[in-house]
């Protein structure tokens, strides 16, 4: 019980759209920047290429166990790091998903008359992206109860 408390205590922080307290915390940070070109002679500019990043960037607990520490709860806790890397991997592979489609969608976007007008679709699609991939996350976390349908907890929750 301490344990657990502690770790609701110190985790990560609160989810700022939910207000949950977790335990670990995935948080991926996406960049995107098209190198455009123009050709005068047609009025259009298009995409040469775009730079895309996915970046996670991912907190998990940590214990050193005291010496008066069962074996019993070392093997609760050890069981438990495993299910919260479990449960952060699934929002990991959402944000994978994700930036995969941002991918595909980038390179569906036609040559345009100005570069400027390029660029803003470019920005466009990609929060529109940012978007679903937080709602994702968010039904994800619902599904799961934050993990706690997968075995995310030191205390059962029954």
């Amino acid at each position: 019980l301490d344990l657990h408390n502690y770790l609701l205590e110190n985790g990560p922080g609160e989810d700022l759209e939910t207000g949950h307290k977790g335990v670990a915390s995935c948080r991926l940070g996406y960049q995107w920047i098209p190198h455009v070109s123009s050709n005068q002679k047609l009025s259009q500019c298009r995409i040469d290429w775009v730079e895309l990043q996915g970046m996670v960037e991912c907190t998990y607990p940590t214990w050193d166990p005291p010496a008066t520490a069962t074996q019993e709860t070392k093997n609760k806790w050890e069981d438990f790091t495993i299910k919260v890397r479990m449960h952060e991997k699934g929002h990991i592979d959402i944000d994978k998903k994700w930036l995969n489609v941002l991918f595909e969608e980038l390179k569906k976007i036609e040559s345009k008359s100005t570069c400027e007008d390029i660029k803003s679709e470019v920005q466009k699609v990609g929060e529109e992206i940012i978007k679903n991939n937080s709602n994702d996350n968010r039904a994800y976390d619902l599904e799961t109860q934050h993990g706690e349908k997968q075995g995310v907890y030191l205390i059962s929750p029954n």
